[in-house]
């Protein structure tokens, strides 16, 4: 995703990569796991580590961004996915275009 993203703003775009949290004790490990994603990629990027879930960080920044890209969760149950709809069901008034990306 960070690639296909690299490409599509070309030059002169830019690329955040965010990831969010649940508890503050997780912060060390996501900031690791953003730095290692993004070293692979030429170019700056700006990495965030939010303790807010993905609809509210999406709603805060949405103006922010021009497109986000989200990835897809495939490895849930038919249970789980009855508790909790996917994440692209629970966005509402995201004021920024939303893909969903499968990297199956």
């Amino acid at each position: 995703m960070i690639d296909f993203a690299r490409r599509l703003v070309g030059r002169s775009g830019s690329v955040s990569v965010c990831t969010c949290i649940d508890r503050e004790a997780e912060r060390r490990s996501a900031e690791s796991t953003l730095a290692d994603l993004v070293e692979a990629f030429s170019g700056s990027f700006e990495t965030r580590v939010s303790r807010s879930n993905i609809e509210n960080f999406l709603a805060a920044n949405d103006d922010h961004y021009d497109l986000a890209i989200i990835g897809a969760s495939t490895d849930r149950s038919a249970a789980s996915r009855f508790i909790s709809p996917p994440t692209f069901e629970r966005m509402h008034e995201i004021d920024c275009d939303v893909a969903v990306v499968h990297c199956g």
